[in-house]
């Protein structure tokens, strides 16, 4: 007789082949959870929780404005094109670019002279060259012109020109040269931005024909 409250196992006897029910170990492994997410299962729920993405706050047109000035000089239409380009509103870069145009960090006006006494006195460009420099960064085109032609007034132009030619030279004199690579050295100054005309002057001062 059994006792109150006691549990018997009565042991089956094994016989030779009998299967005893035990399940086998799974070789498989469950793959690993997606990164950010965590899988809770109970009872048979899943929560997932994923993770906070943290971004920066966006930068102000006023503060990108300022970042870049702070590496080069613009002119205003280089810097409404730079802010444009980085997705700020046409209202909100006019806004910005008035702004400090009326505090005196931006002046195309000094900018350009700068950028015309350096292309032209420095690296000795011819005045269409200059112009179109001039043009490149955004300076006004009467601006451009009124400059261009001050640093070509009173010959400064034609003497530059011909400092150009010397430094090009050097030897042997223009005179043994070929007609082949005179009109080389022709196209070289014309690509710096000088007139044919005062080229071909050039030449002939130098002593060098420019026909075959």
């Amino acid at each position: 007789m059994e006792s109150p409250g006691r549990c018997f196992l009565r042991a089956t006897p094994l016989t030779p082949g009998h299967d005893i029910g035990i399940p086998e170990m799974s070789n498989s492994i469950s793959p690993p959870a997606e990164p950010g997410v965590c899988h809770n299962e109970i009872e048979g729920t899943t929560d997932l929780f994923m993770s906070v993405n943290k971004t920066k706050p966006a930068e102000s047109a006023q503060a990108a404005a300022l970042r870049l000035m702070g590496r080069r000089d613009y002119s205003c239409e280089e810097l409404r094109r730079k802010l444009g380009g980085k997705g700020f509103p046409a209202g909100e870069v006019d806004g910005v670019v008035g702004d400090l145009e009326r505090r005196g960090l931006l002046d195309d006006l000094k900018l350009a002279q700068r950028l015309a006494q350096y292309y032209s006195r420095d690296k000795l460009w011819g005045p269409q060259k200059v112009l179109a420099k001039l043009s490149q960064r955004g300076i006004p085109p009467q601006v451009g012109k009124d400059l261009v032609e001050q640093e070509s007034a009173d010959g400064r132009a034609q003497n530059r020109l011909r400092k150009a030619l010397d430094l090009k030279l050097r030897k042997p004199p223009l005179h043994i040269l070929s007609p082949r690579e005179k009109r080389r050295l022709a196209g070289y100054l014309r690509q710096r931005g000088y007139e044919w005309e005062d080229i071909w002057e050039a030449l002939r001062e130098t002593g060098g024909s420019t026909e075959e």
